[in-house]
């Protein structure tokens, strides 16, 4: 087989970045790959279709501009896409102030005479109770303390619930792959047979920007006047473990990394015996909250 490489755009999985992630595709063939998580953030939703590319020519990633996308719920209800833009962005026409918990979504998509389908079921997501911020010592660099950021929120009730933490900073969603933050049942593990606590430190303080173990890519530490968020997706298992392996394709590299593997994806080629696609499509209720580092707001909740 030979290797490619598969670039995934996206405002939901990775704003404002390209991802490289290497990838075996049958007989090097260009593969459409999709780019769907659809949310009730105040901001474009869209599906993006591109074509992966060769691995000797990354700039064959194509955007797909001649496809018919569609979406439609459990509930009998359409939604409507506006004509393509020049990177394959479908935007939906309208926004969602809300997902309805337990609706299912179904996406469409038309391309080449072959018809792919996926489909996604809204969870509940629980709210976000406070951000709060305090000065810490750390044992590294060449700063004595830095300003440790944590948001508050209680996992949902019952076993079996995921979420995709994402930070943000001055209004900027962090994108590298440090920064893909996955929780099972408010802790780090899956099987971790927590229900219903408050999301563990190490959840909670993943917003920080730098961490607590050294800044990650050269990103500075958080300082007064700037604004640290954080948004919180209620997500499926199977959406959590494609970011897992997604999270360890982008950090591979050294020696004795693993060999990639393929991604998994959850959009499927009505005819079995058709092209394969890659990519994700989810929808997530979202929750959001950010402050504003200050000394007189800092404070250190327990």
């Amino acid at each position: 087989m030979k290797k490619l490489i598969l670039i995934l755009f996206s405002a939901m999985l990775f704003t404002s970045c390209e991802d490289v992630i290497d990838v075996d595709l049958e007989d090097g063939k260009p593969q459409l790959t999709v780019d769907a998580i659809i949310s009730n953030l105040d901001e474009p939703q869209y599906v993006r279709l591109t074509m992966s590319g060769d691995y000797f020519d990354v700039s064959s990633v194509t955007p797909v501009k001649d496809a018919l996308v569609e979406l439609t719920d459990s509930d009998g209800n359409n939604y409507t896409f506006k004509s393509p833009d020049s990177e394959g962005r479908y935007e939906l026409e309208s926004k969602f102030d809300s997902l309805v918990v337990g609706r299912e979504y179904y996406l469409k998509i038309t391309y080449k005479n072959e018809v792919f389908t996926s489909t996604s079921s809204v969870k509940q997501v629980p709210p976000i109770d406070s951000i709060t911020w305090s000065r810490e010592k750390i044992p590294f660099g060449d700063v004595d303390s830095i300003w440790a950021v944590q948001f508050w929120a209680y996992d949902n009730p019952g076993l079996g619930d995921a979420y995709w933490v994402k930070a943000t900073r001055n209004g900027v969603v962090k994108s590298s792959p440090t920064n893909i933050t996955i929780a099972y049942d408010g802790s780090t593990g899956r099987g971790s047979k927590t229900d219903n606590i408050p999301f563990i430190l190490p959840i909670r303080a993943s917003i920080t920007p730098g961490g607590f173990a050294g800044p990650p890519d050269g990103e500075e530490f958080v300082e007064v006047g700037e604004t640290v968020g954080v948004q919180l997706f209620s997500i499926s298992q199977d959406l959590a473990t494609y970011l897992k392996i997604l999270q360890e394709q982008l950090n591979n590299g050294g020696l004795f990394a693993t060999p990639p593997t393929n991604l998994p994806t959850n959009i499927r080629n009505e005819n079995s015996n058709g092209s394969k696609a890659l990519g994700w499509f989810e929808v997530s209720n979202v929750s959001t909250d950010s402050g504003e580092i200050s000394w007189e707001k800092g404070n250190n909740k327990e």
